[in-house]
């Protein structure tokens, strides 16, 4: 429920601060005072785009805020907890337009994007969909909804309680559009089959025939520099062989001496122990190097060609330049190739395999679609009813109200209809879409009685009505007044009207009026009680000169309710 809006520096407006409370909320004025501008910011607030235009002359921005108490909407209180932004049952939506553009959205007091508003916000607005609006916006032009089938669906489903039905068909409808897809993407490319086949053919054969190991291979170019050094690294052992084998002038035999003529003597401070422990080390690391280098057979890849390694890395090179720079890349290629074969080789079986699977799956569907369209058809007579009923109590006696169910040869992700709304003239007349036979007025009305029929749910929300009561006067309007009245009840409805048989059966009125101030012109909001609204029932009676048979019909209206 909105329960306060502030509007600041926008388009006509000074500062406007209006209340608003559960039932029916009144918004009257005289034409061209602003009315319109009201529906305008909460169209922000609902996320709408704004206009730099839109901000007051002599100022540099404009701010719209409101606050609605969502007590009783768990929902709406889940969706800002998922969010981030839950702050108790609130939710205040603060818009900033700037003249230079550079425009600001605030959501509980968080800085938020217009997309941030929109995804939390506008989907609820929606009256499509299994979601209920937190606010719904109906005016004197969105009855042009109604010339819409899609809209007509909508209602329908939403009236029929549906929504779980058309929910199961989507989702098959998806799996089928899937299956489609792959089908028709093999058969499109059927045309290059042969070539591409060849094609991949030859390239897993070239990986094939390299026979990778990831491991091995990705050791290959130290492997090929090791090979390189192999004549340097010979001359190294055998020089180091010739140095450390021979006569007494050996390392070994030095060493030995050393190490005898320390034994020999008859005092041995610890210093020289040292120096023999040091020594026999020494003694025993060279004798295990020439051990290792009289077994060594000049290097672990003597056996190699170079050539050949060098050759098997040239061709590694070739494939990572068409598929990656590691070996598991080409090696990842390879598998994929393989898989892409096999599909290729086996494309007739897979589309076989895939129409099989489509013909399970609207079996499975089948039986849905008909409780589905079965469904439709039963709430179309039930709810055409109601409309009818709800019409002839707003005069519009002799029109009848119709809702078109036909069944189409393809089912849809909505199923296998399509809905239509009609009236015709008198049970002999022809039953003709509204677009091409409704009034203005007439829209309005029909309009008005599916808000009734339809809007009938546990959960509260709120409804604007723009003059929805364009084109109805005398008893007519006495009775979209009570209409409004009963919406209201349960949930909160705010009606921007000019007929004082709906004012009058207001729970809040609001006035609005403009006047110049400062050499600009200024829109202000009033809340009219007692004697205030009975002079502004009286004014929308007999225009700007209220007279005393108007104020006694305002009092008698008052009175009625």
């Amino acid at each position: 429920m909105l329960v306060e809006l502030k509007v600041k520096d926008f388009a006509i407006i000074d500062h406007v601060q209006m209340e608003f409370g559960p039932g029916l909320n009144i918004i009257s004025g005289e034409t061209g005072a602003g009315k319109s501008i009201i529906v305008r910011s909460l169209g922000l607030l609902m996320g709408a785009k704004s206009q730099a235009d839109d901000v007051r002359t002599g100022v540099e921005q404009s701010i719209v805020e409101g606050h609605f108490d969502l007590s009783d909407r768990d929902d709406l209180l889940q969706s800002l907890a998922e969010s981030g932004l839950a702050n108790d049952n609130d939710l205040i939506v603060r818009r900033v337009i700037s003249r230079d553009g550079k425009n600001r959205v605030y959501i509980n007091g968080h800085l938020c994007s217009l997309t941030d508003l929109k995804n939390i916000v506008a989907p609820l607005v929606d009256l499509t969909g299994r979601s209920i609006p937190l606010i719904e916006v109906t005016g004197q032009h969105d009855n042009k909804n109604l010339l819409s089938p899609n809209y007509h669906l909508d209602l329908l489903d939403q009236y029929c309680k549906s929504w779980d039905l058309r929910q199961k068909v989507a989702s098959y409808m998806t799996k089928i559009r899937e299956l489609d897809g792959q089908i028709e993407n093999v058969r499109n490319s059927s045309q290059g089959r042969s070539q591409r086949l060849d094609f991949i053919k030859y390239q897993i054969s070239e990986i094939e025939g390299l026979d990778l190991d990831a491991e091995k291979d990705g050791a290959l170019e130290e492997r090929i520099k090791a090979l390189k050094s192999k004549h340097s690294i010979a001359h190294f052992y055998q020089e180091t062989r010739d140095m450390l084998e021979g006569d007494a002038s050996s390392v070994l035999v030095v060493l030995d001496r050393v190490i005898k003529s320390a034994a020999a003597l008859k005092y041995r401070p610890d210093s020289v122990n040292r120096v023999m422990e040091l020594l026999e080390v020494a003694k025993r690391n060279v004798a295990e190097a020439s051990f290792q280098l009289n077994a060594s057979e000049e290097g672990e890849d003597g056996d190699v060609q170079l050539e050949d390694l060098e050759s098997r890395l040239s061709d590694i090179r070739r494939l990572q330049k068409k598929f990656g720079n590691e070996i598991s890349d080409i090696l990842t290629a390879f598998e994929n190739m393989r898989e892409e074969l096999n599909g290729l080789e086996n494309s007739e079986g897979l589309i076989a395999q895939w129409e099989l699977e489509k013909k399970a799956i609207f079996t499975e569907l089948s039986p849905i679609l008909k409780n589905l369209t079965a469904k439709r058809k039963k709430g179309a007579i039930k709810l055409s009813a109601q409309v009818n009923e709800e019409l002839e109590d707003l005069n519009m006696k002799g029109v009848m109200f119709n809702i078109q169910v036909d069944e189409t040869e393809a089912p849809t992700a909505t199923g296998n209809d399509q809905v239509h709304f009609t009236i015709q003239n008198g049970v002999k007349g022809e039953a003709r879409p509204l677009q091409k036979s409704a009034s203005g007025g007439e829209l309005s009305r029909i309009l008005l009685s599916l808000k009734v029929s339809v809007g009938e749910i546990d959960v509260p929300r709120s409804y604007l009505f723009d003059e929805v009561d364009t084109g109805v006067s005398g008893p007519t309007a006495q009775k979209v007044g009570k209409k409004l009245k009963e919406i209201a009840q349960g949930q909160q409805v705010i009606c921007i009207t000019h007929l004082p048989q709906v004012a009058s059966f207001a729970d809040q009125h609001y006035f609005i009026s403009k006047k110049s101030s400062k050499g600009q012109m200024a829109m202000t909001a009033v809340a009219l009680k007692g004697k205030e609204q009975i002079e502004e029932i009286a004014r929308l009676i007999s225009g700007e000169k209220i007279t005393s048979t108007s104020l006694a019909h305002a009092k008698q209206l008052l009175a009625e309710h």
